[in-house]
């Protein structure tokens, strides 16, 4: 069966089965500052980017690299599988971690240094992509976004209450608990 350009690109969401020719939730979009600022206000904009992040389908053709020493590689599908949190942007004809992007700090470590590939810039180098990406894994700023990230879709999805709300909640039961001390003494 012959495909067409079109038909090889169309979007696959993760959590869906809806096609998007629009490439819509491209992690590449919220990189920006203004949209992620926006994204980041609107919490149903926030759980799409997250849940229905776009996704290249597996006849996707990725754009080639070459390294210094001239060998071309590219990004591999099977990559996404591995590490749900890795999204490839077709915008920025590379990949990000989605949720260092959307719960990340802006900087981190020593001297507060910017953070680049995969927050700010896509990885497009992929000679070591899966050393990096396992290093990307074990990096605090990582492991506290990702539960950033898991924790918004709990409150999101209804799953969890809001920190907030658990925190009042135990403050009223440890008030009512002082005040049944109170009236038992006296």
């Amino acid at each position: 069966m012959n495909e067409t350009a079109s038909q090889q690109e169309r979007a696959v969401y993760t959590n869906s089965s809806e096609i998007n020719d629009t490439k819509e939730y491209d992690i590449g979009f919220a990189v920006e500052e203004e949209c992620n600022v926006k994204i980041r206000k609107e919490i149903s904009e926030l759980y799409n980017y997250l849940s229905k992040t776009w996704t290249p389908n597996k006849n996707y053709i990725f754009p080639l690299t070459k390294d210094k020493n001239g060998h071309s590689r590219s990004f591999r599908i099977e990559w996404i599988d591995k590490y749900n949190w890795l999204a490839y942007s077709h915008l920025s004809k590379g990949a990000f971690c989605k949720v260092c992007v959307l719960f990340g700090p802006k900087v981190s470590g020593i001297g507060e240094q910017k953070l680049g590939i995969l927050k700010e810039t896509p990885l497009i180098k992929y000679k070591d992509a899966l050393y990096d990406l396992k290093k990307h894994c074990e990096r605090e700023y990582h492991k506290t976004a990702t539960l950033r990230s898991l924790e918004f879709i709990k409150c999101f999805e209804g799953k969890q209450q809001t920190i907030e709300v658990q925190l009042d909640d135990q403050l009223k039961k440890t008030v009512e608990e002082n005040k049944k001390k109170i009236d038992s003494h006296c």
